[in-house]
């Protein structure tokens, strides 16, 4: 199995963020005035553009929206969740082994309960595809593994993603910054207690996911962030058994997050931040808390 292209869905983590993220992208058509899902952060000295990202893309997105591309012309540095230039494969392949994979003798379905042993096993039967390959992966690989397949299918790819367009087009003319690295993100979804309620809900969006991708892309292209943040994180917040997923893949990330870029708004300078698009909306969202601290937050 390709594990190489499956893995590169932990920079853009889970399929909550996934499935916010078609962006306001140049050839898109639209009104020309109408707002992208980028803000502009000002303090009395620094400039941050906070862009939502989409992880899996495809050459329709590119160019980007004027405002978007002058932001990053503009700004003297990039802020990336994490850098997919800079990533150390030989690591990531370790890290993915240890985290990702069952030792010798062990297999899935000695961890899953029946009920969701058979909702995978009926999701991989509709969808032909072969169990085999899965069995010696932990929970969070097969939900990271089945939601890379599922973009890839729609047409969606991590090589044409938004953060790897800027990361390339920085590279050697801009600073890259990371906000979290890659053991960290790893981490969030292959070392999780809670891995099999992962994959379980995993497999229930899969059954709608291009149609959830659609409406979320007829609100991004609105530039409504109501929309959006409901899709994507609202209603997942509203089942409590969620709570603790959610909450450490969003709103403790949302607060490091809005933390870093606070201490970016206390410099004199001027920073292009680019973070999956549900890191940014509703009450818990990066926007909400750097407004509540008092900062100017503009769309643009």
């Amino acid at each position: 199995m390709p594990r190489k292209k499956h893995v590169r869905l932990t920079f853009f983590l889970v399929l909550f963020s996934l499935l916010v993220q078609p962006l306001a992208f140049g050839k898109a058509g639209g009104d020309s005035g109408a707002k992208t899902f980028m803000w502009e952060v000002s303090s009395g000295t620094a400039t941050v553009y906070l862009l939502g990202s989409i992880h899996f893309a495809n050459a329709s997105f590119y160019p980007m929206a004027p405002a978007i591309e002058e932001a990053f012309a503009a700004a003297d540095n990039l802020v990336m969740e994490l850098d997919p230039l800079a990533i150390d494969q030989a690591e990531m392949q370790r890290l993915v082994m240890e985290k990702g994979f069952y030792p010798e003798g062990q297999a899935l379905d000695g961890h899953l309960s029946p009920e969701v042993m058979g909702m995978l096993k009926v999701y991989l039967l509709k969808n032909h595809m072969p169990a085999e390959g899965l069995m010696r992966m932990k929970p969070g690989m097969v939900a990271i593994t089945l939601t890379s397949l599922q973009f890839m299918k729609m047409g969606y790819l991590p090589d044409q993603g938004i953060d790897m367009y800027f990361a390339r087009k920085a590279r050697g003319v801009k600073p890259v910054i990371e906000l979290e690295t890659l053991e960290y993100q790893l981490g969030l979804l292959l070392d999780a207690p809670d891995e099999e309620l992962f994959l379980e809900y995993t497999l229930r969006d899969l059954e709608t996911a291009e149609q959830m991708f659609q409406a979320v892309i007829d609100g991004w292209r609105r530039g409504d962030t109501g929309a959006v943040n409901e899709l994507v994180v609202e209603q997942y917040t509203r089942v409590p058994e969620l709570g603790p997923v959610m909450d450490r893949l969003f709103f403790h990330r949302n607060e490091t997050m809005a933390a870093r870029i606070r201490a970016f708004l206390q410099t004199d300078e001027t920073f292009f931040v680019v973070v999956g698009a549900g890191h940014l909306v509703g009450e818990r969202g990066i926007l909400k808390l750097l407004s509540d601290g008092g900062y100017s937050v503009l769309q643009q």
